[in-house]
């Protein structure tokens, strides 16, 4: 019998399983470097779509409204940081 977990790197195996759906609100911090200086900046707003599932390359896509211009942002589920 041949276990396939033994050969995923151990992040892989430690992270945990985001339940995010479509339909759901949610808030991501993203770090922004801009000419030596490092902020985080919060993108807030509505789940549209979940692609390639719990894969290493998932990604989510958040819409929020902004000045009354709608502002969509693909964002990957397991970022390497």
């Amino acid at each position: 019998m041949n276990n396939n977990e033994n050969f995923l790197p151990e992040s892989v195996r430690n992270r945990k399983d985001l339940d995010i759906r479509a339909g759901d609100t949610v808030r991501v911090n993203i770090k922004i470097q801009e000419k030596g200086k490092t902020r985080i900046q919060s993108f807030e707003g509505l789940v549209l779509a979940r692609k390639h599932g719990a894969e290493n390359g998932g990604t989510f896509t958040v819409r929020k409204v902004s000045n009354g211009v709608g502002v969509e942002r693909i964002f990957p589920l397991y970022s390497p940081s």
